[in-house]
């Protein structure tokens, strides 16, 4: 399901996104969760611009990703 993310919205993201990573951040890892069955990342993107903090959630599955959501 994760590889049928449409191109629009990606590009919609990566627009929204790529600026403020560009001017730098850091990331913090949070732990893990487990929902659902599966063993869920979490992780604290920060930006140099002081604007608002991400939480990114990340799975992973027989070494492909299952899920990833940006918050």
């Amino acid at each position: 399901a994760f590889a049928g993310i449409g191109e629009d919205d990606f590009r919609q993201v990566s627009a929204t996104v790529a600026p403020r990573l560009q001017q730098g951040y850091t990331i913090k890892h949070l732990g893990n969760l487990r929902q659902q069955g599966r063993d869920i990342s979490v992780w604290k993107i920060s930006f140099a611009d002081d604007g608002d903090d991400l939480l990114a959630t990340l799975n992973v599955t027989e070494g492909r990703v299952g899920g990833f959501f940006l918050r």
